[in-house]
């Protein structure tokens, strides 16, 4: 499936690789349901039951066309976008693994520059700050994806 978009999480800042190596266990499919309000009316607070993680097939990973959101997890900051051009190719020595090509679209060298992400407020009212920490390929909705990528874009062309 092309099109989707995936937050990549890294452990620091870094510039992305030209090909990416991935493994089925690191996956997260999580489906987003939408927030409910708690108990006490209008003034509560908006809660989300845990997300049920679907198993990896072939068919929920990351394939050409696809999106990378990079993510340092050591500075909690997403640093670049990326696009992957071809793939998945099984990886020549370990079949547990597959390859693709990425092209990095946009890449903030600068942990101040770049956009904090413990704050970022997803337009589906998803909170991601516990899964990013336990998967390694996060599938964010297309909307989430695309104000992810905005907000990647625009931090990348400010000149503060």
């Amino acid at each position: 499936m092309a099109d989707q978009h995936w937050i990549r999480v890294v452990g620091y800042l870094q510039p992305p690789p030209a090909r990416e190596v991935f493994r089925a266990s690191g996956y997260y499919r999580g489906t987003p349901r939408p927030r409910t309000v708690a108990a006490g009316g209008t003034g509560g607070v908006a809660v989300a039951a845990p997300a049920v993680a679907a198993p990896p097939s072939p068919d929920l990973e990351i394939s050409a066309g696809d999106r990378l959101i990079y993510l340092a997890l050591g500075q909690f900051v997403l640093f670049a976008v990326g696009t992957v051009t071809a793939g998945p190719e099984p990886h020549p020595t370990d079949p547990d693994k597959k390859i693709c090509t990425v092209q990095t679209d946009v890449f903030i060298p600068a942990v101040l520059k770049a956009p904090h992400f413990g704050g970022e407020v997803l337009p589906s009212g998803r909170d991601l700050r516990l899964i990013v920490q336990q998967y390694t390929y996060i599938w964010v909705s297309p909307e989430d994806g695309k104000a992810l990528i905005e907000r990647v874009h625009a931090k990348a062309g400010a000149k503060d």
